[in-house]
């Protein structure tokens, strides 16, 4: 998990583009049969999308040419506090971007309790997801908060069950947002333990 916004200056830019390298080689480095991918947001704020969009398109083609050379797929995530926050954001992107090695992250948590439903997210988004991210959504005072799988209302076991149907064979990886894990009595065995209660018997029934 990188951290890379595209919508720096141009020395930020390239900074970014030395960073993903040497996530890169490191991957490599790692495990040189199959290198992990590199997942990203791409930062900005939520009302930014028309503005950023064209910026992004060209960075984002920058970034494919460092991950086709690296041999290692860079996929991005849509955030819904950041302005690529929708899916059809991700269609339009990698409609221009037009790059294999750029690929995308689906976490429902950033379109719950917002105008969008599971289904059609998966449905859009799933054919080029290399990488899953769980978590939950509240909305407190109107405010989206992210916390740990079975804290919120996501149907997880309709989740899995999608991502069967697409026939995604990735990595399901639960995500502790730095909303969770900054508090000060975050215990992470516990949120792991917890994460598992949660999550295994819902893995169960989907298969």
């Amino acid at each position: 998990m990188e951290n890379t916004p595209l919508h720096g200056d141009d020395a930020k830019h390239k900074a970014q583009l030395d960073r993903l390298k040497a996530a890169a080689e490191l991957g490599h480095d790692l495990a040189p049969g199959q290198p992990p991918l590199i997942e990203t947001i791409l930062g900005g704020k939520p009302d930014q999308w028309e503005q950023l969009k064209a910026t992004f398109a060209t960075r984002l083609a920058d970034w494919a040419k460092i991950a086709e050379a690296a041999r290692t797929i860079i996929a991005v995530k849509p955030h819904r506090l950041g302005a690529m926050n929708r899916p059809e954001h991700c269609e339009w992107l990698l409609e221009r971007v037009d790059n294999a090695w750029i690929q995308l992250v689906y976490d429902w948590s950033h379109f719950e309790q917002r105008d969008m439903t599971l289904r059609d997210t998966a449905k859009a988004m799933l054919p080029r997801t290399r990488f899953v991210h769980v978590k939950d959504t509240v909305i407190e005072k109107g405010q989206a908060r992210f916390v740990l799988p079975g804290d919120g209302k996501t149907d997880y076991v309709a989740l899995l069950k999608l991502l069967k149907e697409h026939r995604y064979s990735g990595c399901v990886c639960v995500e502790v947002s730095g909303m969770v894990s900054s508090k000060q009595d975050y215990d992470p065995v516990a949120a792991a333990k917890k994460c598992y209660e949660k999550l295994a018997p819902a893995f169960e029934k989907a298969s």
